[in-house]
């Protein structure tokens, strides 16, 4: 194919810089965006010809493009433009600095447990992610020379050649392509079709490869403790499982593999020698239960009763007690009634507590714990119920207000990416009669313009006229339902929903220009926000911070929406 000189610009802006990569039918470049001063990659592929291998790159190359244009993940590349000048086929994705994890352990070998439980973590979520999509997608080609490694130690997922979206009518797979020593049976024979058991078997020999620097091609026994007995039996136990080769004895989903590495250590024979301890415990409660029915006690009586005070006390511990004793209480709380939302909604107000009503957060740790308590025992509640409701609207909040992803960015493209899917639970006409309807319909309005417009790597998608007002008309519904809330930290909240907003209008203030949105609409929520602030008294450092912002860039965001519309030929 032909190489492109350093200097030259693609579609009047990206200047490449210099060749960073070159396979049999694909080069990477290194380019600058002049207009906007970002380094991007550029990967271009020749279009397809009579040639058969060049016809399978190039399909796979247009496969992985259509899959990751559609993917929001702090831990996934994202595709922001895709070139097509006739004969070759350039896409357009973030520049990932760094080296491989392959190229790591060929130059220090094995990796500390804790490092690769923190990357395994952060893959697994990944994982979790396209899994969840609709139709899911399977990613079909886990090992470390497809993960890299940032300056900053942060991790990132790349090269989805043979990625393929999960059709549930397949009886298998058309093409049988895999790495070697990473796969599992079913993808290297193609006799039965992948899916998420398929990611979940590679990622073990992930964890395993990292872990030993061994190469899976040369074994088959996958046992950590082999190569270093000082390593976690929890650890080795969640390999193994992991590498299963029958699918149906591995962990079924990434939310079953998350909450074993989140819990490896309790794996380990020493916790299990507690857990019996705890059994011997509960043999004699179940004796005295026996005893209870030889005197006309029915025992299902005695057994409602014993678990609706263990219910009870286990809700009831005290704020003031240790944060880690609170969450297991209100786990073991989940297991014994998973129909009743109290214990869930503990939890969370747990997990996202900060020292302070203004500090709290919601880490990508502390939700991916969360997730798989609700994961597990929330299909055990009744799903008409305003109580599902609540609990997803609360759910919603807690990434809106609080998440921080797994790189501590605490951005509205992190928090509003999450919090959609669980608005979008409450967000249907059947549930008007629940109380937060109107207010979680409003956050699902915002989440949802941000998640399609301002996130979105396809840009096919561009907001209109009426997508800027019904998004303003979400601003003017959040602004007034959140008048009504008044928890201890309703000022910190308000005043964090006010910054959203503020920073929105201002950011879109040309797109609100070029679109034909009415100027003194958008100047009427400013104005709004700037009076409801001055309105909220708050003493913690965190709240008033806020409120000094939105003070101060009071005049400037005005002045900023000014000169949009002035700038586009007009005023409205």
């Amino acid at each position: 194919m032909k190489l492109i000189e350093t200097g030259t610009v693609l579609e009047g802006k990206y200047e490449i810089l210099k060749q960073i990569g070159k396979g049999g039918t694909a080069v990477v470049y290194l380019a600058m965006d002049n207009k906007i001063n970002k380094q991007w990659a550029i990967k271009r592929v020749k279009k397809a010809t009579t040639d058969h291998n060049n016809q399978i790159v190039y399909q796979n190359f247009i496969t992985e493009s259509n899959l990751m244009k559609r993917l929001d993940h702090p831990a996934l590349p994202r595709i922001v433009d895709i070139i097509d000048d006739g004969e070759e086929i350039s896409v357009v994705m973030d520049y990932i600095e760094g080296k491989s994890l392959s190229r790591v352990i060929k130059n220090h070998g094995a990796q500390p447990e804790e490092l690769v439980v923190k990357w395994s973590k952060v893959l697994c979520d990944v994982l979790r992610y396209l899994h969840s999509q609709n139709p899911p997608i399977i990613y079909r080609d886990m090992k470390p020379g497809n993960v890299m490694l940032k300056p900053d130690g942060n991790i990132m997922l790349i090269d989805f050649g043979i990625a393929r979206e999960y059709k549930v009518e397949s009886s298998n797979d058309t093409v049988p392509m895999a790495t070697p020593g990473f796969a599992p049976p079913e993808q290297t024979t193609g006799v039965c079709k992948t899916d998420a058991r398929t990611d979940i078997y590679s990622l073990g020999v992930t964890m395993f490869n990292l872990l030993t620097a061994v190469d899976p091609r040369t074994t088959q026994d996958y046992d950590i403790k082999k190569y270093n007995p000082a390593y976690s039996g929890g650890l080795q136990k969640i390999i193994l499982k992991c590498t299963e080769r029958m699918p149906e004895n591995r962990y079924q989903t990434c939310e079953e593999l998350m909450f074993a590495l989140e819990h490896y250590n309790e794996f380990d024979d020493n916790y299990r020698k507690k857990l019996k301890k705890k059994l011997t415990a509960f043999c004699v409660v179940s004796g005295l239960a026996v005893v209870m029915l030889g005197c006309g006690i029915g025992f299902n009586t005695y057994a409602g009763y014993i678990n609706t005070q263990d219910y009870d006390n286990l809700i009831g511990i005290a704020a003031t007690s240790d944060i880690t004793d609170r969450i297991e209480n209100y786990k073991a709380a989940i297991a014994i009634y998973p129909e009743k939302i109290n214990a869930y909604l503990l939890l969370l107000d747990a997990y996202t507590e900060g020292a302070s009503p203004d500090e709290q957060d919601f880490t990508a740790q502390d939700s991916n714990d969360f997730i798989a308590v609700y994961n597990q025992y929330s299909k055990n509640i009744d799903k008409t119920s305003n109580d599902w409701l609540e609990l997803n609207y609360q759910i919603g909040l807690a990434y809106f207000y609080y998440y921080k992803d797994a790189n501590g960015n605490d951005s509205q493209r992190a928090k509003f990416t999450r919090a959609y899917e669980y608005f979008n639970t409450v967000n249907t006409s059947e549930n008007e009669k629940y109380k937060n309807y109107k207010t979680a319909k409003s956050y699902y309005n915002t989440c949802s313009f941000y998640k399609t417009f301002v996130t979105s790597t396809n840009n096919i998608n561009e907001p209109n006229k009426n997508d800027f007002e019904n998004l303003l008309q979400s601003f003017k519904d959040c602004i007034e339902n959140i008048e009504d809330y008044d928890a201890s930290n309703s000022g910190h909240t308000k005043l964090t929903m006010y910054t959203e907003i503020f920073n929105m209008l201002d950011s879109n203030a040309t797109a609100f220009a070029k679109t034909g949105v009415d100027k003194q609409s958008i100047i009427d929520v400013l104005d709004t926000v700037h009076s409801k602030t001055a309105e909220i008294v708050v003493s913690q450092e965190a709240s008033t911070k806020l409120q000094d912002d939105i003070n101060s860039n009071y005049e400037s965001f005005k002045t900023d929406i000014e000169s949009a519309y002035a700038a586009v030929g007009g005023v409205n």
